[in-house]
């Protein structure tokens, strides 16, 4: 269960980031805005990018919780289909904010941890269309169920875009029934063709390859390098030997803004982190962004 303490940093880390930024919010004033020390913080978190990832797993929790709720409700698959989209309209628009930061920036920073949270729940979500339109509309639709789970999404996503960035004002309850409506058109235009003049695109065997491959994950870009340095040097701002490590980073942090980046003086550069273990991702994430196609 989670603590209080922690559900704070969360909370704070959301307002934060959400009216200033994930880069331009330190972690000293995420820690005075909760009225704790920056150790304390550490007590919680590793990092920014942990605390970052900590807040994405808060906040499809309360949206996965809410869904539940309504899946134990003895609903027809229908009224549950469109009460689960209404609600997952609802909490994303009570933090359209910090969606929207985290986009305008391009601040969500490349971590195992974060790219596998991602993968998961994009395979959660089909997996979830998969199960409801097979409720709904049963086995006619076996053929296409996953060819309609990909044009559905495509169209909450489209809708969503518009919630969030505020483009107009939507009903929601209006919005979730429309979808539902949507769904019927395309069941009944599918179901009614002739299957061997409309045979569907995606078969389950390249469904499953499609969600298993790494091409679903975020490429890394210098941002995310740039992101990785800067948290780097908050988590050492208490190290004895923060003055060493402070000029090797800003060394790395030159030369990678650099539009040609030296190889030989990155090198050089992590070969300094042998002494700080704590370094090992930040070098890692490095070494494969510059290195992975040499070795």
């Amino acid at each position: 269960m989670m603590k209080e303490k922690e559900k704070l940093i969360i909370e704070t880390g959301i307002k934060l980031f959400a009216t200033k930024g994930f880069t331009a919010t330190s972690i000293q004033e995420i820690a005075t805005e909760c009225s704790i020390s920056k150790g304390a913080f550490y007590l919680y978190f590793k990092s920014k990018e942990a605390l970052l990832l900590a807040i994405f797993e808060y906040y499809y929790s309360r949206i996965q919780e809410r869904v539940k709720e309504i899946d134990n409700q003895p609903l027809q698959p229908r009224e549950r289909f469109v009460k689960q989209i209404h609600c997952h309209y609802d909490e994303i628009s009570k933090h359209k904010e910090f969606i929207i930061m985290q986009v305008r920036e391009h601040a969500i920073p490349f971590n195992e941890a974060i790219e596998t949270f991602i993968r998961n729940m994009r395979v959660s979500s089909n997996l979830y269309y998969q199960r409801i339109l097979m409720e709904i509309y049963g086995d006619a639709i076996t053929p296409y169920i996953w060819d309609m789970t990909v044009m559905l999404q495509g169209i909450f996503h489209s809708f969503l875009e518009l919630i969030i960035f505020e483009v107009t004002e939507l009903n929601l309850d209006h919005l979730s029934h429309y979808l539902l409506k949507r769904a019927d058109d395309l069941v009944k235009g599918l179901t009614g063709s002739d299957p061997e003049k409309e045979k569907p695109i995606l078969s389950t065997d390249a469904m499953n390859k499609l969600l298993a491959e790494k091409v679903l994950h975020p490429q890394k870009t210098k941002r995310d390098l740039l992101a990785a340095i800067d948290d780097a040097k908050e988590r050492f701002y208490d190290h004895p030997k923060k003055e060493d490590i402070t000029i090797t980073l800003e060394v790395l942090e030159e030369e990678i803004k650099r539009e040609e980046s030296r190889a030989p003086v990155i090198q050089g550069m992590l070969a300094n982190f042998s002494s700080f273990p704590e370094l090992t991702d930040l070098k890692s994430l490095i070494e494969e962004f510059f290195f992975a196609e040499k070795k």
